[in-house]
């Protein structure tokens, strides 16, 4: 872990790099990953360094990197409450919630019009999350 920190300090070019493997890589970015890009975000910006939504977007959840983006504003901006919200969550698989609840421990509400959707998304959270950690689904 300390050798990773040791090449994110020394690489100003490594979030081009990162964005690469995030786009060409299928898989997920895992929590601890997400951890060490939210310590290499914040470190940057204490240098000045602002980074492009295009530079930090990955989608682990999120249909359109959204998942990245979320991760770089919170980790400049800081969080509050750690409640989130999400309208039209659909079933769970696309939804920009779902990165903050699973990964970070935020608890939420998501809506979504289709009864099937919701139903679902309940199965979905009910594989990756224990039943405390659930966001509230809710059909309307």
């Amino acid at each position: 872990m300390e050798r990773v920190e040791d090449v994110l300090r020394e690489n100003r070019s490594l979030h081009r790099e990162t964005r690469d493997i995030i786009i060409n890589s299928k898989a997920r970015i895992n929590i601890g990953t997400q951890k060490l890009l939210t310590q290499m975000y914040r470190e940057r910006a204490g240098n000045g360094e602002i980074l492009g939504f295009r530079d930090v977007g990955y989608s682990n959840y999120s249909q359109f990197n959204e998942d990245g983006v979320l991760e770089y504003i919170f980790a400049l901006i800081g969080t509050t409450n750690k409640v989130i919200v999400e309208m039209c969550c659909g079933t769970g698989l696309e939804c920009n919630a779902a990165n903050l609840i699973i990964n970070h421990g935020w608890s939420g509400l998501l809506f979504d019009g289709s009864e099937k959707n919701i139903a679902y998304a309940n199965q979905f959270f009910n594989r990756h999350l224990s039943y405390f950690n659930r966001p509230k689904l809710k059909h309307a």
